[in-house]
């Protein structure tokens, strides 16, 4: 059983998600913009 059930299907659509980041997004440094979305685009992988 799926997430959201039998008949979920996977999409390879684009999707929208909200998240919440605590802390500063410093360039630079490990919470930089490029690591944060580098780090989401792997889990939609």
């Amino acid at each position: 059983m799926g997430l959201f059930g039998d008949d979920a299907s996977s999409s390879s659509d684009r999707h929208t998600a909200l998240i919440d980041v605590r802390g500063e997004i410093m360039p630079d440094s490990l919470s930089s913009a490029d690591n944060v979305n580098a780090g989401l685009q792997s889990v939609q992988r």
